[in-house]
């Protein structure tokens, strides 16, 4: 017998209402990876595979940075 996946799948991924994923949760997660690559230096790949909450700190991190420099 042939097992079912329980999880709501559409085809271009998952079923953001279902998940309590917000709908531009990519786009964020696209836009700090572009943000990493073009002024930290980092690759695709190193931020891309990188735990989220560590990503998350080097971004923030940054932004901290960034910001009192600017003053």
């Amino acid at each position: 017998m042939r097992e079912v996946c329980r999880s709501r799948q559409t085809f271009f991924g998952p079923n953001y209402e279902f998940m309590n994923i917000p709908e531009d949760y990519n786009s964020v997660v696209y836009e700090k990876i572009y943000y990493m690559k073009t002024y930290m230096h980092w690759s695709f790949e190193e931020v891309y595979m990188m735990p989220i909450p560590l990503r998350d700190w080097f971004f923030n991190r940054w932004l901290e940075d960034n910001s009192k420099n600017q003053e």
